[in-house]
């Protein structure tokens, strides 16, 4: 279809183009410099909203990208840089230093997975030592509330076993492989020690086993005692009411037999 066009100029003094198309009198489309502004101007205000929309979204990551950039770049050139100016000697020492390093992070390891699998009597005394200074009975008949510590005296004996493969029911280890009996024993460490309290003194029986890496009780009791001349030889006897005055501190009534069989390795009597 063609458009015909007349200038003409509207009631503000504007120059206006109407457009009409032939015998259609009832169509005619007015476009002023007005309508062509506002127009243009809107274009323009949209396409602004989005160069900044994109700008702030975009504009981030191209920073952060470029700031990463210039870190890797920054780094890598550092460590090329120090890597050339190596000489023979760091060369020599680095090898040394890390030789040490590794040396010692494998003995620490060969070590901490030894220790994990034994039994070790210090740390069962010292468990079996803190157990006796916390129980009221102990310091009640060896020594009074007040009394600072019950000292040890330099009397110990222990035997270790376990810690090993061996055939079982388990009830001293794990099994290992279901419907067998091969079982891992738990490390076991029986022991016999002197305790003086200021009232007394005391035989303390311990049975301990080490169950990854923990302290695990079986028995803990203690035997008042005192010393008594035989044939010219100060000898230890329990004192007066034998085994109704052991003091049963922790572990199991069953394990008690433990106690009988170690403080025979020793002279007991009574009066």
């Amino acid at each position: 279809m063609l458009f015909s066009s007349s200038p003409s100029t509207n009631s503000d003094g504007k120059q206006q183009t109407a457009y009409s198309a032939p015998g259609d009198e009832d169509l005619e489309t007015v476009i002023t410099e007005d309508a062509l502004d506002e127009k243009l101007d809107g274009t323009k205000n949209e396409w602004l909203a989005d160069v900044k929309s994109n700008a702030l979204n975009y504009g981030v990551y191209a920073i952060g990208g470029t700031a990463a950039f210039y870190t890797v770049y920054r780094s890598l050139m550092y460590v090329a840089n120090t890597f050339m100016g190596i000489t023979f000697t760091d060369v020599a020492w680095f090898g040394f230093l890390s030789g040490c390093v590794s040396t010692t992070i494998a003995t620490a390891a060969v070590y901490t997975l030894y220790d994990f699998f034994r039994i070790r009597p210090e740390r069962v005394f010292r468990t079996a030592y803190t157990e006796l200074c916390k129980n009221s009975n102990v310091k009640e008949k060896l020594g009074p509330l007040w009394t600072k510590t019950i000292v040890p005296s330099e009397v110990k004996a222990y035997k270790i076993d376990g810690g090993g493969f061996n055939t079982g029911d388990g009830s001293r280890g794990v099994k290992l492989v279901p419907g067998t009996n091969l079982v891992w024993r738990y490390p076991r460490v029986q022991m016999l020690f002197l305790v003086k309290g200021s009232k007394a003194s005391g035989i303390v029986t311990v049975e301990a086993l080490k169950k990854w890496n923990a302290i695990h009780m079986n028995l803990l009791t203690v035997d008042p005692v005192v010393s008594v001349q035989v044939d010219g030889v100060e000898k230890m006897r329990r004192s007066e009411g034998g085994d109704s005055a052991m003091i049963h501190v922790k572990g199991e009534v069953s394990r008690l037999y433990v106690r009988k069989d170690l403080q025979d390795l020793i002279f007991f009597g009574s009066h």
